[in-house]
């Protein structure tokens, strides 16, 4: 997390930190580094005239990231369907 804060703090008022950090955010549900509100607030804090392009790209993650984390969920719960199905057949 220290790596993170260090990198915010060179790189925060760049415009691709914006990129970068929506795409870290996206995994959020899965690797929990840091609340992407957290990096979104911090970014809105470094680059005041991008507020709105940070809220929309920081939005767009979260849904991906939500969208990822169900097809997950409806993966394993397919898998485990089909091994309880074939346990009852046999």
């Amino acid at each position: 997390m220290k790596k993170l804060f260090v990198w915010l703090l060179l790189h925060g008022q760049r415009p691709y930190a914006i990129t970068y950090l929506a795409a870290l955010s996206v995994f959020d549900s899965v690797l929990p580094v840091m609340p992407s509100e957290f990096l979104a607030l911090a970014l809105m804090i470094l680059q005041p005239h991008h507020k709105m392009l940070i809220a929309v790209s920081f939005a767009c993650a979260a849904a991906l990231s939500a969208g990822l984390l169900a097809m997950l969920l409806k993966g394993i719960a397919q898998s485990t369907a089909l091994t309880s199905w074939l346990q009852v057949e046999r």
